[in-house]
């Protein structure tokens, strides 16, 4: 086995499951605000999402920069975003986090994928973090298909240079055609690539 495919065997297997967990590290510069848990829209949403209100950090806590943005969705509702820009990308990411907490808790998913030479965009579903709304998953998938057509409006690029990356129940959504017929699953596809041209990237 080459030190190259054992960078990668590590980086998938090692390194990424952790992720997760590194924002319930002690940090000395965290937010004043207490992240809450938030009642969902029904039982079935209830059961399957575990939403938080408030920040743990925020990107500049980390040593990241970026913009907050806003878009609304099919519900009418006002999403919150985090978009991280890079100098002289060509290629955007999409990131759909899982069913828990809101988009604090996937900072080191941004830099990572920042650090692989793309732009990125963090999101809140409805009802998750500083978006409004209620939680649901039936809003879901089309709080995903909102956040793409912003991106692609956001940065002016073609769909095809739009990657998504989902985690957890995130994942999911590239499975699934959108609900008005309109055609995604080219760009769906574009996820096995994409990540693994971010983690050919990382430093050594």
């Amino acid at each position: 086995m080459s030190p190259h495919t054992r960078r990668i065997l590590f980086i998938v297997f090692v390194v990424l499951p952790c992720l997760p967990c590194l924002p319930c590290l002690p940090f000395d510069d965290v937010s004043a605000e207490t992240p809450k848990s938030v009642t969902a829209a029904d039982p079935v949403s209830q059961a399957c999402l575990r939403p938080m209100k408030g920040d743990f950090r925020g990107p500049d806590q980390v040593g990241l920069t970026a913009s907050e943005v806003h878009f609304v969705n099919v519900g009418g509702h006002r999403l919150r975003a985090w978009f991280f820009p890079v100098k002289n990308a060509g290629q955007s990411v999409l990131f759909c986090m899982g069913n828990t907490g809101n988009i604090s808790l996937m900072l080191p998913y941004a830099k990572i994928l920042q650090q692989g030479g793309f732009d990125v965009l963090l999101f809140d579903y409805q009802g998750f973090g500083e978006s409004e709304g209620v939680p649901s998953v039936s809003a879901l998938l089309t709080d995903c298909l909102a956040a793409f057509d912003f991106l692609q409006v956001h940065t002016q690029r073609a769909p095809e240079d739009i990657g998504v990356f989902g985690v957890s129940l995130g994942h999911f959504w590239h499975w699934l055609s959108p609900p008005n017929g309109r055609s995604v699953r080219s760009q769906w596809k574009m996820h096995s690539y994409r990540t693994k041209h971010s983690i050919d990237s990382l430093p050594a």
